[in-house]
């Protein structure tokens, strides 16, 4: 299971609140707890369009967690485990990000509130998981809305969804999808 979405969209609350309400032996994991495992010379996206010079080094540490992410979901479903990651998982292709996930043939959970939302959720962050009305816009860049073509994914306006009402509803496609 992926969900994936804009920036400030819910991703962490809503996968690990699913994960942590299943009676199936279910883990998680956030694509962020990843790249932040770098400690010393940890370089943010931000960091890496701000300063041309910080890109090589930012999109390897990008693709470093989606990396250790994919080695996660393989294993734990390996093991007979059910798998949801929180992750900024535009449609499309980067640098085969992604490619072991896919094999995984994941339900991919697309979490799409209003902007409105979106700069409301981000304000109460604090820390890393505040990313500001910039970095949220940027990522509306992507086209979010192309994930409805792919028959894995289900799309959902949360704007005014609780964490529970998104939770059951992913819930719900998975056994429509699965069994």
């Amino acid at each position: 299971m992926l969900f994936t979405g804009p920036s400030a969209a819910g991703k962490t609350t809503i996968a690990e609140a699913w994960a942590s309400g299943r009676s199936a032996r279910t883990a998680y994991f956030d694509h962020d707890q990843a790249r932040f495992i770098v400690r010393a010379g940890y370089v943010s996206r931000t960091a890496a369009r701000a300063n041309e010079s910080l890109r090589e080094e930012g999109d390897r540490q990008w693709l470093l967690s989606v990396a250790v992410c994919e080695a996660m979901a393989e294993t734990y479903v390996d093991w007979g485990y059910d798998f949801a990651l929180s992750a900024f998982r535009p449609p499309g292709e980067w640098m085969d990000c992604w490619r072991r996930l896919d094999q995984l043939n994941p339900l991919i959970v697309v979490l799409l509130p209003s902007l409105e939302v979106l700069i409301s959720r981000d304000a109460s962050r604090t820390g890393r998981a505040h990313v500001g009305e910039e970095n949220i816009r940027r990522s509306l860049r992507y086209d979010w809305p192309a994930w409805r073509a792919d028959a894995r994914a289900l799309v959902v306006d949360n704007s005014e969804l609780s964490v529970a009402q998104v939770a059951e509803m992913v819930e719900s496609e998975l056994v429509a999808k699965h069994g």
